[in-house]
C-alpha cells in the first residue's frame, strides 16, 4: 500500500477543501488542470537539481526545503506531512517494499547522500496526467519517468530509470489554478489504470492521424505523381538522345568528317543515323593523268548495345546507306606550256546499299562518352573513325 488512505485522511484536514469540492469544473478547467499539472512536474525536477549543486551553501539549501512546504512564493508541496517513497537511497530501487519518508526528511537525504554536480543530473521525463478528480478537493495524478545520473555517496548500486506518480492538489486563485504536491509514490500499474489508458488512447489517435494522412496523400499527391513522372519520362527520353562529332577513313576515297545522332528507346536498342564528308583526295594515274574524288553519305543504322560489366561497352550497327561520289580528272602535258588541262565534264556516282559494323564506347562521364566505330557499306567501301558522343539533357 501508499498509505494512501493517512494522505487522504491528511489532506481532508486541510481548510477550503469543501468549497472547491462544490465548485462545476468545466471542460476547460479540466483540461487546464491536467495541462498545469504535467508541466508543474518540473518544479519538482528544479529543486532536486537545485539542492544537487554544489554553489549553495547549507543555510540556502536548508532555507529551499523549508520554503518548499512550507507558505512562500516557491512552495509546491502541500504542507510537511507530505509522504514520498523513497527513490534516494537506490538499495530501495532493488527491493519490493517501499520506505516512506516526510517531504523534509526525503529532500534533506537527498541534499546529504546525493552526489553534487554543476550541471543537472536528475531528469523526468514522459509526463502523463489522469482525468481530474473531483472529491473532497480537486486533484490529479502524473506519472513520470525519473532518472538520477549522479551517485549515492555510501551505496555502491547504480541508479536506474523510475516510474512515479505524484498526487498533485488543484486550488483555484483567482482566475488561474494552483497546484500542490499531496504525494508521491512507485507507479502501479493496478493502482494507476490511467496511464496505459492514455497510452492506448495515444496510439489509437496516432493510428488514426497516420490513416487521414495517407488517405489525403493518395488523394492528393495523384495528379502532382502524374506530373512528376510526366516529366522524368521527358527528362529520360532527352537525356536518351545523343550527339557526336567524327573524324574517319574511308577505305577507297581517304579522311572524312561528320555528325551522328542517336536515340535509345531501349537501354540496348536504339536507332543512329549519320552525315559523313569525304574531303577531297588526289590521285596520280598512268599517262600523267591526275583525279580528285569527294563525296557525301548518309546512313541509317539500328543499334544494338552490348551491356558487360566492363569499362567498355560494344555495340552493333545494322542499316542502310546513301552515297554520293564525284570525281574530277586532268591532264599534264609534259611538252606543253600549261601544266594541266582537266577534262571539261567530272563523273558523278550514286550508291545505295546495306550497312555493317560495330563499334566501342568507353564512357568517362555520365555525358561524354568517346567512341571508336567500323562501318562496311557492302560491295563498294569501308570507314573506321574516332568520335565523341555527347548526351543532351
Amino acid at each position: 500500500m501508499h498509505q494512501l488512505k493517512n494522505i487522504i485522511a491528511l489532506l481532508l484536514l486541510i481548510s477550503g477543501f469543501r468549497s472547491y469540492a462544490q465548485t462545476e469544473l468545466t471542460e476547460k478547467d479540466k483540461n487546464i488542470i491536467q495541462y498545469d499539472a504535467t508541466i508543474f512536474i518540473n518544479e519538482l525536477e528544479v529543486l532536486l537539481n537545485t539542492l544537487s549543486s554544489p554553489m549553495l551553501s547549507r543555510f540556502e539549501r536548508d532555507e529551499i526545503i523549508k520554503n518548499s512546504f512550507s507558505g512562500s512564493v516557491n512552495q509546491i508541496f502541500q504542507n510537511a506531512q507530505v509522504v514520498i517513497e523513497d527513490d534516494i537511497n537506490p538499495e530501495n530501487l532493488y527491493k519490493t517494499r517501499e520506505q516512506d519518508l516526510a517531504v523534509e526528511r526525503y529532500l534533506k537525504d537527498l541534499d546529504l547522500f546525493y552526489s553534487k554536480s554543476d550541471s543537472a543530473t536528475i531528469h523526468f521525463s514522459n509526463a502523463i496526467a489522469s482525468p481530474v478528480q473531483q472529491k473532497a478537493y480537486i486533484y490529479v495524478e502524473v506519472y513520470y519517468k525519473s532518472k538520477f545520473n549522479g551517485a549515492h555517496t555510501i551505496s555502491s548500486k547504480p541508479y536506474k530509470t523510475t516510474e512515479r506518480v505524484a498526487t498533485i492538489i488543484a486550488t483555484k486563485k483567482n482566475d488561474s489554478w494552483e497546484m500542490k504536491i499531496a504525494s508521491i509514490v512507485y507507479y502501479n500499474a493496478k493502482e494507476h489504470p490511467f496511464v496505459e489508458e492514455a497510452r492506448a488512447a495515444a496510439l489509437k489517435q496516432k493510428e488514426e492521424e497516420n490513416r487521414k494522412a495517407n488517405e489525403n496523400n493518395n488523394s492528393i499527391e495523384m495528379i502532382p505523381t502524374i506530373t512528376i513522372n510526366e516529366d522524368a519520362e521527358k527528362n529520360n527520353s532527352l537525356s536518351n538522345i545523343q550527339v557526336a562529332p567524327f573524324l574517319g577513313v574511308a577505305s577507297n576515297i581517304g579522311f572524312t568528317i561528320g555528325a551522328k545522332g542517336r536515340y535509345m528507346f531501349l537501354e540496348n536498342l536504339g536507332v543512329q543515323a549519320g552525315l559523313n564528308y569525304f574531303l577531297p583526295t588526289n590521285d596520280e594515274h598512268a599517262n600523267n593523268i591526275s583525279s580528285q574524288k569527294s563525296g557525301w553519305e548518309f546512313e541509317l543504322n539500328g543499334v544494338y548495345n552490348f551491356n558487360t560489366t566492363l569499362p567498355v561497352n560494344f555495340y552493333a550497327l545494322a542499316g542502310i546507306n546513301f552515297m554520293r561520289n564525284k570525281a574530277s580528272f586532268s591532264f599534264t602535258d609534259p611538252d606543253a606550256d600549261t601544266t594541266s588541262t582537266s577534262f571539261p565534264d567530272p563523273l558523278s556516282s550514286t550508291s545505295f546499299g546495306i550497312n555493317l559494323g560495330a563499334g566501342v564506347d568507353y564512357p568517362i562521364s555520365e555525358k561524354i562518352i568517346p567512341f571508336a566505330e567500323l562501318k562496311y557499306f557492302l560491295g563498294d567501301q569501308s570507314v573506321i573513325g574516332l568520335g565523341l558522343r555527347i548526351k543532351l539533357d
